[in-house]
């Protein structure tokens, strides 16, 4: 199968926006590659239901965040092409990838201790959820309701309507979580999707990215998928400063696997920046035709040096939707059940 470029998809314009939403709150700009910090009581969504917390679309909570450029990218219509997925080996029912061990018994309930926990149930105000993350909407809402909810009476929901371009995102910046000890973290969120978009549109679903060591340049780690078949896709960018529209670097590697629509999915992930390792599960089961060790599959520019996906010292963690270019489709999506620690967690009981 034929491989499209993904140039014009991967350097659409993504940048985050400057505007502030419209609650009081303060932030600190991003310097030397580190996201800005800062807290705001932003404006409940739109979004059906009652929303306890979120900014409406076109708004973001509070202070800067590093480019987010959605090139978690894979070809543009079409299924993936074979040289990047790794065959049919990746589908769900295969044994885990090689050095990653199954959670242990007590896997699923979020352990003490744990680096961050969020079911998202306690939001009860407009603004709770701009308190506690910073929350990013462009043409799109975010916000806690209780539309739909995985465990618990209340959830993530991301509404972004069909004909443009999307960034409902939820983030964490800097200290308390980062930097991370031995700069390697486990995470693990439910998440239920409406829909893929239409074409061939990408997708970043787990971002997380920061200076690469003894640098400037910023490089990224992200997961998403890739339509109109959803494949599971990892990606890599490195850009010459965090807020630089065109990627030096620009990698991706593609499973065969689609993510699920209309049900609660288990996803989980592996950012290992000793061993420049990414690994990800899906409802427990680990995708090793995607998990990227040291080097992916398909690189829309050069490779980077050496062909190795250097991990930067990990900085920020961004959750939600972020959709490059535009659909046709509108995309709903829920999130809960959010958690990070040193070690995996495993999918949670409902």
């Amino acid at each position: 199968m034929a491989t499209v470029s993904l140039a014009a998809s991967c350097s659409g314009n993504d940048a985050v926006p400057a505007k502030a939403g419209t609650g009081a709150g303060t932030g600190s700009g991003a310097a030397n590659g580190q996201v800005g910090t800062g807290s705001a009581a932003a404006a409940a969504g739109t979004s059906a239901g009652s929303g306890n917390g979120g900014v409406a679309a076109g708004q973001s909570s509070s202070g800067s965040l590093e480019r987010l450029d959605g090139s978690a990218g894979g070809p543009e219509g079409g299924a993936p092409d074979d040289s990047s997925s790794g065959g049919m080996s990746d589908a769900i029912g295969e044994a885990g990838a090689v050095g990653m061990p199954p959670p242990d018994a007590a896997a699923g309930a979020c352990p003490s201790g744990a680096l961050l926990c969020d079911d998202f149930e306690k939001y009860a105000a407009a603004g709770d959820l701009g308190a506690a993350w910073h929350v990013i909407a462009n043409t799109a809402t975010v916000q806690v309701d209780a539309t739909k909810a995985f465990k618990g009476k209340q959830a993530l929901h991301i509404s972004a309507p069909a004909g443009s371009n999307h960034m409902g995102l939820i983030a964490k910046e800097g200290a308390p979580l980062f930097p991370i000890a031995g700069n390697t973290f486990y995470g693990r969120m439910m998440m239920w999707l409406s829909g893929y978009p239409s074409g061939g549109n990408h997708w970043n679903n787990v971002q997380s990215s920061g200076l690469l060591p003894n640098s400037t340049q910023t490089a990224k780690y992200a997961w998403g998928g890739d339509g109109p078949l959803g494949a599971v896709t990892a990606g890599y960018t490195i850009r010459v400063t965090p807020d630089a529209g065109t990627q030096l670097y620009d990698c991706y590697s593609q499973s065969k696997t689609p993510i699920p629509v209309q049900k609660w999915v288990c996803v989980e992930w592996k950012f290992d920046g000793v061993a420049n390792e990414m690994h990800y599960w899906l409802e427990g089961q680990s995708l090793p035709g995607v998990d990227v060790i040291k080097t992916g599959g398909v690189c829309v520019t050069p490779p980077p040096p050496g062909g190795i996906w250097q991990a930067p010292v990990f900085s920020n963690l961004s959750l939600g939707w972020q959709q490059p270019n535009p659909s046709t489709a509108a995309i709903e999506m829920w999130v809960d059940e959010v958690a990070v620690d040193t070690k995996q967690i495993g999918c949670p009981s409902p």
